[in-house]
């Protein structure tokens, strides 16, 4: 039983490329959030519509978030160390659990003036620019959406993609901004007031999903279940792997990381389980981009119910020649191999019998070799390959139990 523990050949997460982008792109957002906010807020104020207002607010949130993203993707962009051996990526997660918590803030504050305004009876009735400056917000939010959400998934930035959905509740609650200011122009005073609460839900909602999926990858959740078993059945068709099991996943910022126990034939070399190790490590590698490292872990059988702590090689090579010493033949034990299969031990023994016997008495005392390993040790059965050497010949004479 081996172990193989491999990395992969990169971090995602510190891609040159990959940070020089999420921070363009979010540069690229915070300068158009900063032009939103005033806009959308200079003009709620002199309009006279809450909800515009209330959007600016959104929009000024916006700053603080694209400023958390910058930080997180610096900080995601560093090499793994030695109080950081699997990289930096989780500061990105971070970085997220704090966006969701500021979107859940901006829109209860933006709920609770809205309703506040409300209840004292202060339904202004908006003006013209004010649906002016909420058109515009749909449609920068829209654009800087599809950019962002672009690059983000190009190049697995979890924080620059829940930036831009950010973006995305931004549209849709301009759009709700746009509805009430028009329906109070038309007479429904309440109208503006409503959009105002409808955006906040918006900017709730948000916040509270982005936080969630941020902390679920925080708690070491798996990968969806139709990704774990696509892994698993990739790995079941790799050759040697008998079967795979102990599978455990989780995300690490950007990357997956991969855990699992496969089953070889339990007669394999360690090396050749350890070519088997490899060989599932690239191919999970090669044919998932996002996972950066596959600890794999080599099993002669199925451990999953347990494996009995059974004596060492030592222990049991220790026994096996107090009973060589105790039949008193001329044999010497020139290898030997120790199987740990099904909870019991089984020895391959190669044994060299003096060459005055006869390969008939080599061959017995083969057997009471072996009848007396069974009966006073703790190997459960043994196979002795006799070697017979006959002058300068060296013939041999395998003799399998």
């Amino acid at each position: 039983m081996t172990q193989a523990p491999e990395t992969g050949t990169g971090s995602a997460a510190a891609d040159p490329e990959r940070t020089a982008a999420a921070q363009k792109v979010t540069v690229l957002g915070a300068v158009t959030n900063l032009v939103l906010a005033l806009v959308k807020t200079v003009f709620g104020v002199f309009a006279s519509s809450q909800a515009l207002i209330a959007d600016g607010l959104h929009s000024l949130s916006d700053l603080l978030t694209d400023a958390l993203v910058l930080v997180a993707v610096r900080l995601g962009a560093r090499e793994p160390d030695a109080d950081h051996p699997y990289g930096h990526g989780r500061f990105e997660t971070l970085a997220t659990v704090v966006l969701g918590l500021i979107l859940i803030g901006a829109g209860l504050g933006i709920a609770v003036n809205a309703a506040t305004r409300l209840a004292a009876g202060e339904i202004p009735l908006p003006t013209w620019p004010a649906l002016v400056a909420a058109a515009f917000s749909i449609g920068a939010n829209e654009w800087l959406f599809r950019i962002q959400v672009r690059i983000g998934r190009k190049y697995q930035a979890s924080s620059v993609v829940a930036n831009a959905w950010h973006h995305r509740t931004d549209a849709l609650s301009s759009v709700a901004a746009l509805v009430g200011i028009a329906g109070s122009m038309m007479g429904v005073l309440v109208l503006d007031t409503v959009a105002a609460v409808a955006v906040a839900s918006m900017v709730i909602w948000a916040g509270g999903k982005l936080g969630w999926d941020a902390v679920k990858e925080l708690v070491d959740t798996a990968l969806e279940r139709e990704e774990v078993e696509r892994l698993q059945r990739q790995m079941l068709r790799i050759e040697g792997v008998k079967s795979v099991h102990g599978l455990k996943t989780r995300r690490m910022g950007p990357e997956a990381l991969v855990d699992v126990h496969v089953q070889v034939p339990g007669t394999v070399s360690v090396s050749e389980g350890h070519q088997i190790a490899e060989r599932v490590r690239k191919h999970l590698i090669r044919s998932h981009p996002d996972v950066s490292e596959v600890l794999v872990h080599v099993d002669p059988e199925n451990d999953e119910q347990g494996i009995p702590l059974l004596p060492n090689r030592e222990e049991v090579m220790a026994e096996v020649f107090r009973c060589t010493e105790a039949l008193e033949d001329d044999l010497a034990i020139r290898d030997y191999t120790v199987h740990y299969l099904g909870g019991r031990i089984t020895l391959e023994l190669a044994v060299e019998v003096d060459a005055r016997h006869t390969l008939g008495e080599a061959y017995r005392i083969a057997e009471r070799l072996r009848e007396a390993i069974r009966a006073q040790t703790h190997v459960h059965d043994v196979q002795v390959h006799l070697h017979v050497p006959h002058g300068e010949s060296g013939e041999t004479a395998p003799s399998g139990a």
